[in-house]
């Protein structure tokens, strides 16, 4: 692993957080229809076994969705760079026979033309090489096969849209720590896919809205081991949750209640064609 994963993973520490994490991340019902869209837009049929790569599998949300596919059974392999993220992964599928690899994006361990399909789910906007790592699934994957990237949508990166988020980004920047993150955002994509890449994109645009506690929420500002807490000084990030606390006691008078936060998503299903 080069320096930059090091200095990713000073920001985006995913063995501190790896217990917390699947806490922390919620997935709309709508994300089976995505992966089952993925997997008709693949051209797999009944019987096929397809190779999978899921570049950044973290504790397997995505392959949660999996068993849902009646009609295909993939052989899957994830690669993360969390060893504990890989541990608890592990404890989750002992009984299965996913595979699970150590490894970052940029130097994937596997001879080319190997994948039938690739998946990078949220990972683009924190791979601060993001166009190598690209380029690396390009090579293992067998030509004309499909890579899939799923992501927000362009500026808006991960965080949903509802009073408690846009008030956060607010008070980074009163304070002088904006919200950042290494790596792509979704406009940079396609223009990097038919441009550089010489590839084919299909792009597929949505939203998705999900409710959360307003307590949980603050929890999870409050804990400065997630991600983009970890970008702010500890006394400055305790203001910042003071005056958030404050701010969404004002507006909602209590924090006993559900918010409403609506999500952006934008997938890529890229074809290489290898013969270009």
């Amino acid at each position: 692993m080069d320096k930059n994963i090091n200095d990713l993973k000073k920001y985006f520490n995913f063995d501190i957080f790896a217990d917390i994490y699947d806490k922390t991340r919620e997935i709309s019902n709508s994300f089976q229809s995505i992966i089952s869209l993925l997997f008709k837009k693949s051209g797999f049929k009944k019987g096929d076994r397809p190779i999978v790569l899921e570049v950044g599998i973290g504790t397997g949300m995505v392959i949660s969705y999996l068993p849902n596919l009646r009609n295909l059974v993939p052989k899957y392999i994830g690669i993360d760079i969390s060893k504990k993220m890989l541990k608890i992964l592990q404890k989750k599928y002992k009984n299965s026979d996913l595979e699970m690899i150590l490894a970052d994006a940029y130097y994937l361990p596997f001879k080319k033309d190997k994948f039938d399909l690739s998946l990078m789910v949220r990972a683009v906007h924190i791979l601060p090489r993001w166009k190598d790592a690209i380029r690396e699934v390009k090579r293992c994957i067998k030509d004309n096969r499909l890579l899939v990237i799923i992501t927000g949508g362009p500026g808006k990166k991960i965080l949903n849209k509802c009073p408690s988020n846009d008030k956060y980004l607010e008070l980074r920047e009163k304070y002088g720590y904006p919200l950042f993150y290494y790596g792509a955002d979704w406009a940079e994509i396609p223009e990097f896919i038919k441009n550089e890449l010489n590839a084919q994109i299909e792009i597929f645009e949505g939203t998705y809205s999900v409710k959360k506690s307003l307590k949980k929420s603050l929890i999870e500002f409050e804990d400065q081991s997630m991600t983009w807490h970890m970008q702010v000084p500890k006394n400055i990030h305790d203001e910042i949750v003071q005056e958030l606390k404050e701010f969404l006691l004002r507006l909602y008078s209590n924090l006993d209640i559900e918010e409403q936060q609506l999500g952006y998503f934008n997938i890529g299903f890229i074809k290489f064609n290898k013969s270009n």
